[in-house]
């Protein structure tokens, strides 16, 4: 990644999720207002705006760090079936339903009962069940009746309960960095 100011604007040029939801993050919790863009290092993509993603999206970026973590990034796996439209869909159904990420003084079992609510909304609503263990039963009964599709019952499953904490641990932590980056005297993370 690397950015430079051209005709009065800063452009960053990288090919990277996390590079864009963090320029929007920041842009709005800064409230700045100069031009900045993103563009690709891959040549004939698109050149992204910032303030006006900003302005059109604003009700959602809070939620980007954390439902971008949980979802799957660099430090946490994805979730088999999980795309990052349906994670953008279900953010935006409920914009604060991951407030809690990167607060590192909230108690854990908050943040998982979070992640929970909202993983089992991007795996659909008709998938019921309190815990991780309750929708990753639901969905192996439900989806994957004979003993031929045994394998992909098993991939298209949610994490077993322990994993879940780990991701969910993990995706807590990213989020937290990333809401701190800008910070002089960031809290300390215990990962």
């Amino acid at each position: 990644m690397c950015a430079k100011e051209h005709s009065g604007a800063t452009v960053v040029v990288a090919d990277d999720t996390a590079v864009f939801i963090l320029l929007l993050f920041h842009y709005l919790n800064e409230r700045l207002t100069c031009p900045i863009f993103m563009i690709s290092p891959i040549q004939q993509r698109s050149l992204i705006d910032i303030k006006a993603t900003v302005q059109a999206h604003r009700s959602i970026i809070s939620g980007l760090p954390a439902a971008h973590g949980l979802s799957g990034c660099d430090t946490v796996p994805t979730y088999f079936g999980i795309g990052k439209g349906t994670v953008l869909k279900n953010l935006i159904a409920a914009p604060n339903s991951l407030s809690l990420f990167g607060c590192l003084d909230t108690p854990l079992s908050y943040i998982v009962d979070q992640a929970t609510k909202f993983i089992r909304a991007c795996y659909g609503n008709r998938v019921g069940g309190e815990t991780i263990f309750d929708i990753r039963y639901k969905i192996g009964t439900t989806k994957f009746r004979n003993t031929a599709t045994l394998i992909l019952n098993i991939i298209a499953r949610p994490p077993t309960t322990e994993a879940f904490i780990e991701n969910v641990k993990r995706s807590h932590l990213q989020t937290g960095t990333w809401k701190a980056a800008l910070s002089f005297d960031p809290s300390a993370l215990d990962p």
